[in-house]
């Protein structure tokens, strides 16, 4: 599956990452993502507020296509909470590098991801 990085869209960043740190203060989040995938044109889009060098990290190594909250949020229409990935066979390797890059997935009592449609779309 193909990465598209909107954050390399003109104007792009500004409005939609602008959001997402309003829900980081609101909420008191270090960082929030947002991604739409389109399984049957093989594209994921993006919107996130981690740093740049996660962000070519993460692209670099392709893990979009091995991220275990991706990949169990497009199966899923209720939240997925983070403390179930763990049993992914790769949650060890998104996370440690996540770890090593500032980023703690589990520093919140119950970090969770969760799908904003259902994946009929309705």
């Amino acid at each position: 599956m193909d990465l598209i990085n909107l954050h390399d869209v003109p104007e792009s960043e500004d409005k939609y990452v602008r959001f997402l740190r309003q829900i980081c203060e609101k909420f008191g989040f270090d960082d929030a993502a947002y991604a739409g995938i389109n399984p049957a044109a093989g594209t994921m889009h993006t919107f996130v507020t981690y740093s740049d060098d996660w962000k070519g990290h993460y692209i670099e190594h392709n893990f979009q296509l091995i991220d275990p909250t991706l990949h169990t949020a497009i199966r899923s229409v209720a939240p997925v909470d983070w403390s179930r990935l763990r049993r992914d066979a790769n949650y060890a390797r998104v996370f440690k590098d996540a770890g090593d890059f500032g980023i703690g997935a589990v520093r919140h009592d119950n970090p969770c991801s969760r799908p904003p449609l259902a994946n009929s779309g309705c």
